[in-house]
């Protein structure tokens, strides 16, 4: 039995969900984007986790003991502030195009490529 292949880019339009409710459209484009953002982290960390432990050293707890730096914590609140913006990009758009007073979007905005 051949492994169905699935393709690793969609073609065509976005689907819609909820017809008629472009907020509810908006909303699940950004849980998907999110979800799939912590799919790929938590794969990484647990890769992570596995190739330390297979060198004997217990990542699980050095994480738990680890402290951040101040410029830890500042490159990680840049890189919280890019992904917020990312993720609400169509919300802002919207808002931004309303102010605007242009007519409001025809369907939600693609969730966008997730980073690896």
């Amino acid at each position: 039995m051949k492994p169905i292949q699935i393709p690793r880019s969609a073609k065509g339009p976005s689907p819609h969900f909820f017809p008629g409710e472009p907020a509810a459209e908006q909303l699940l484009s950004m849980v998907l984007a999110i979800a799939a953002e912590l799919s790929i982290i938590r794969e990484r960390l647990d890769t992570a986790e596995q190739v330390a432990a297979g060198r004997g050293l217990d990542l699980r707890a050095e994480i738990e003991r680890y402290q951040p730096t101040l410029a830890d914590r500042e490159r990680r609140e840049a890189w919280r502030v890019q992904f917020l913006q990312h993720l609400l990009q169509g919300v802002t758009d919207e808002v931004a195009a309303a102010a605007a007073g242009a007519p409001p979007a025809a369907g939600p905005p693609a969730a966008g490529k997730t980073r690896t």
